[in-house]
């Protein structure tokens, strides 16, 4: 069998390999000796001195440390919703106080405490100080608690014949409008004791007693106070 040749391949040139030496010997540069870089000192702005500094800052954290403090006590001072308390109503009846009686056996109100408009003059925005009670004239009127008698007579602030019954602890009740006395000045009184009866007399457009729950001399609402 015969076998063919392979062909021979012959060697082409060999490209030619850099120099490492030539690579590496690359020529310094170097500036001259005598030129200088440009340098303006009106551009540059000059920082201020340390010690001016430490104050500003000092300064400037004092401030901080006020506000939070100030912030602080006033956070601490206002109470909170569940603190807050509604103020007291006008003529709430003090805790511990008297609880008084009815001053009349049937007590139909006809006017509450507090401002309407006056039956007398028509104009609104009158105090009622007291709590009218219609009944008919000549009904007997009790006292409400026991006490003493300080004032029975005629009222010249439209009160007609008025009675005053000091109970202590600076309450007292009133009586208006009556038609005579049962009792007298400086006397003592029990509760549900008789001491007067209805009239109209004084500033009253009819038979009623004007009731009154005096606190410390000033008027509150009897409806805190009474016990029917």
């Amino acid at each position: 069998m015969l076998t063919a040749a392979a062909p021979s391949v012959a060697a082409g040139p060999k490209s030619p390999q850099p120099n490492p030496e030539r690579l590496l010997a690359a020529p310094a540069v170097t500036a001259p000796a005598d030129v200088a870089l440009p340098f303006d000192r009106a551009g540059v702005t000059s920082l201020p001195p340390k010690e001016e500094t430490r104050k500003k800052i000092k300064t400037a954290a004092a401030n901080v440390a006020i506000e939070a403090a100030v912030t602080e006590i006033n956070q601490a001072s206002e109470p909170s919703p569940t603190q807050q308390q509604a103020p007291a109503k006008s003529g709430a009846k003090p805790e511990g106080s008297i609880v008084l009686a009815a001053p009349l056996a049937s007590m139909q109100m006809t006017s509450p405490f507090g401002h309407r408009v006056s039956p007398l003059t028509g104009k609104a925005g009158e105090l009622h100080t007291g709590t009218d009670f219609a009944d008919r004239c000549g009904t007997p009127v009790f006292a409400s608690a026991a006490g003493t008698v300080v004032e029975a007579g005629w009222h010249s602030g439209g009160g007609g014949n008025r009675l005053v019954i000091d109970h202590g602890n600076g309450v007292e009740t009133t009586y208006n409008h009556l038609a005579n006395f049962n009792v007298r000045v400086g006397e003592q009184v029990a509760e549900g004791g008789r001491i007067a009866t209805v009239g109209t007399t004084g500033a009253s457009t009819g038979c009623h007693l004007h009731f009154e729950v005096m606190l410390h001399g000033k008027a509150t609402d009897p409806a805190g106070w009474l016990a029917f």
